[in-house]
């Protein structure tokens, strides 16, 4: 009996300390960070993961526009600013904007004219702050976009682009504007009703794995592999098709729809369709790129030029004409390709000024903000990427340079510049 009764105890001590165990690891697992799924069916891994073996593309890529492209809203950021005098936007004597750092977070608040009408919490922020700044909010599982928006140009809020001037806060956002401000956001809506997305299931910006595809397979083998020098279950752009490599930016610098794809299952390697149909009629500067690009003879007469041979996408070099030009001398220097016929006159100097003769900026008809009520509303400036020659621009920067041989120097540049 008493052995009986020892074998019974020990076996509800066991019982009791599994169950303790069993609960304990769904307490910690319940705290760990949600894996997320690719709709390909692969696991994302996280950029902060890829730091551990590319720390040095890490660091100088996190700084990038592509990387700051959507973040959560908070004061560092939301580029406006939100003191007193510097953080309202009038429509008209009686309907105005404030931006308002409340205790649950930062708003936009509509007043009519002294009284509060409605108010709603910055919660995403939609551009790195290099042109400007859009900014969602939350309603459920919905997005909506702000009335207001930030102009870098100006320093100052805006009347969101295309937006009626008046106060308006029920543009719904869908897939296809996320898509190309976010690496993921899961969409949770069915057939007919307005797009929702799970709040917890998101990847702000453009990460890593929006280009090289999701990593967690790449991280797992390599975690037991270490010492393996074959990179594996990872996507390489400089491997694939010209063609390839170019859709994997087209995808969102052509205004192009992704063809059979839904917004987030392209992967970089898929390819797009061109047909006739789905080329934008009018190629604005400003998402374009590709369209733009295709038409220049620097593209046609080559077998090689991609977006990757100008740009290089893990570093921040935006408005670095220096360093653009010389990419442009890396190919015109050679005796297989033409010299600038201004070389002649204007000596080497000329050589500096590439991207303003051949790809000066553009006032965009897409990506236009209204500063004020009465203002008409102010389009952004984007170099072109037809590289072609442009007369004004030409000689706007002769006008210059012959400034410069005499000693007189500009105050600031021409606008196309």
């Amino acid at each position: 009996m008493l052995k009986n009764y020892r074998y019974k105890r020990i076996s509800f001590i066991m019982f009791l300390l599994i169950t303790v165990m069993v609960l304990l690891t769904n307490c910690f697992r319940s705290g760990k960070k949600a894996v997320i799924i690719a709709p390909n069916g692969e696991a994302f891994a996280g950029d902060i993961t890829c730091m551990r073996c590319h720390e040095n593309i890490y660091q100088s890529y996190v700084h990038t526009a592509h990387r700051n492209s959507s973040a959560p809203a908070n004061e560092q950021t939301i580029k406006g600013s939100f003191e007193e005098g510097n953080n309202e936007y009038m429509y008209n004597p009686y309907d105005r904007i404030r931006m308002e750092h409340r205790d649950s977070g930062y708003y936009q608040v509509w007043y009519s004219p002294l009284r509060e009408l409605a108010a709603h919490r910055f919660d995403i922020v939609i551009g790195s702050g290099t042109k400007g700044q859009s900014y969602l909010y939350w309603n459920g599982n919905e997005l909506f976009q702000l009335p207001v928006s930030f102009y870098t140009g100006t320093n100052s809020w805006a009347n969101s682009p295309g937006y009626p001037n008046r106060v308006f806060f029920n543009r719904i956002v869908n897939s296809t504007c996320l898509a190309c401000h976010s690496t993921y956001f899961k969409p949770i809506n069915t057939p007919g009703t307005p797009p929702a997305f799970s709040r917890k299931t998101i990847i702000y910006g453009i990460t890593c794995e929006r280009c090289h595809g999701p990593g967690a397979q790449h991280v797992a083998y390599f975690t037991s592999h270490p010492n393996d020098s074959i990179a594996r279950y990872i996507i390489q752009p400089q491997l694939l098709t010209r063609q390839q490599q170019l859709d994997a930016c087209a995808i969102c610098h052509s205004g192009m729809q992704a063809g059979n794809h839904t917004p987030f299952s392209f992967i970089t390697g898929d390819t797009l369709n061109h047909s006739k149909d789905q080329v934008p009629a009018h190629l604005d500067v400003h998402g374009n790129q590709y369209g733009l690009l295709i038409e220049s003879k620097c593209f046609l007469h080559t077998q090689t030029l991609t977006c990757n041979t100008c740009h290089n996408t893990h570093q921040t070099e935006k408005e670095n004409n220096t360093l653009f030009n010389a990419r442009c001398m890396s190919c015109h220097a050679s005796n297989q390709l033409p010299a600038c016929p201004m070389y002649h006159t204007m000596g080497t100097s000329i050589t500096q000024y590439c991207i303003n003769c051949h790809m000066p900026g553009q006032p965009s008809t897409t990506l236009t903000l209204q500063l004020k009520s009465t203002d008409e509303a102010v389009p952004a400036m984007v170099h072109t990427h037809r590289i072609a020659i442009y007369a004004n621009a030409t000689q706007q920067v002769m006008g210059y340079l012959q400034l410069l041989q005499h000693g007189k120097k500009l105050l600031q540049w021409p606008a196309t510049y």
